[in-house]
């Protein structure tokens, strides 16, 4: 499961932060102002889960 998130974590990365954020890549769509927040916050959210799960099955 930690895998799969962190795939799915990487691949968005690849795709919005590489096309969007820094405006690069074979497809790039320019650059992006909007939505930065949120792919952060979705980034510490899962980091965080993360987190508490690995620490509650090690307890």
């Amino acid at each position: 499961a930690v895998s799969a998130i962190l795939g799915f974590l990487f691949v968005l990365m690849t795709w919005y932060g590489v096309n969007f954020l820094l405006g690069r890549g074979l497809h790039s769509y320019g650059n992006g102002s909007g939505g930065v927040e949120w792919i952060v916050a979705y980034l510490i959210f899962e980091v965080v889960f993360m987190t508490v799960v690995a620490v509650r099955r090690l307890k």
